[in-house]
């Protein structure tokens, strides 16, 4: 099957990072994927690592974040599955999240609004070895824990969230400034949840019935890959998939005063293509 990689250019900023908290800041500086590969930007140039431990899943390697304090030192990492520290040894409890390696978005770290002390791991899972049977969860990480080298929270792990969601996520700031929207797409529907973070908790979600349903036609849960990503300054989102015939490829408005999608644009251009990859 082909894999369609669709880059759009909206401004002179690129955003491939799965980090919310990337603006301004170095907090996206490393990035370990992929079977034990890493880069580190922090001098301007890309640099190999290769002291990640992100392993190759019975072949799938696909969903990881990383997350760095303002300075690009690192802090942890995850494949939605695992949480390893800045030594690169598994987090106390930091194992067995609802999560794999094998969803295309598996895991988005985000600070706490207001706290550099905690930090939420959310997770999707995936079709391939869960069978969307774990929905969309979060795991709370104390950096004080430990040593300074950070613990899951043993009564804070894989908290749902919602049920049966793609293997997609993504964040926006909110227009406060402070808050995030956390977004994921509800599976057999056309309903995008968006969830504002603030320093209080996850409110209750505000669902945008818009755009197709997933997945299209008779397919199964295999349509759920495929990414969904926000544009660099928060106003757009888009959303792809694949195993799909026809698959889905749209463009969205995005509020981020109100969490709302609108404004559809379908920009599938061949019906045969099947799409994994997106990025403005």
């Amino acid at each position: 099957m082909k894999r369609f990689f669709l880059h759009f250019i909206i401004n002179s900023a690129l955003c491939i990072v799965n980090c919310a908290l990337c603006s301004a800041q170095k907090q996206g500086n490393i990035w370990y994927f992929g079977d034990h590969a890493g880069l580190d930007f922090n001098s301007g140039s890309p640099v190999v690592l290769n002291n990640g431990q992100t392993p190759l899943n019975g072949g799938h390697s696909e969903g990881t974040s990383v997350i760095c304090d303002s300075s690009g030192q690192l802090l942890f990492y995850t494949n939605g599955r695992q949480v390893w520290n800045k030594n690169h040894q598994v987090m106390p409890n930091g194992d067995t999240l609802f999560s794999n390696s094998s969803s295309t978005q598996a895991a988005l770290i985000i600070a706490q609004p207001g706290s550099s002390r905690y930090f939420y791991v959310f997770t999707v899972d995936d079709f391939y070895f869960d069978n969307l049977q774990y929905g969309f969860r979060y795991t709370m990480v104390d950096l004080c824990l430990d040593n300074g080298f950070g613990d899951v929270i043993a009564n804070q792990k894989n908290i749902l969230v919602l049920d049966t969601v793609a293997e997609k996520i993504t964040a926006v700031r909110h227009a406060n400034g402070t808050d995030y929207w956390v977004i994921v797409h509800k599976f057999y529907s056309d309903a995008f949840y968006a969830y504002q973070l603030s320093s209080t908790g996850i409110s209750a979600p505000v669902i945008s019935h818009i755009g197709s349903v997933h997945p299209t036609g008779s397919q199964n849960i295999s349509a759920s890959i495929g990414q969904l990503k926000a544009s660099p300054d928060g106003t757009k989102l888009a959303i792809v998939n694949g195993n799909s015939n026809h698959s889905i490829a749209e463009y969205f408005d995005f509020d981020k005063g109100t969490g709302l999608l609108s404004n559809m644009v379908d920009f599938q251009t061949n019906l045969l293509y099947n799409y994994y990859g997106c990025s403005f």
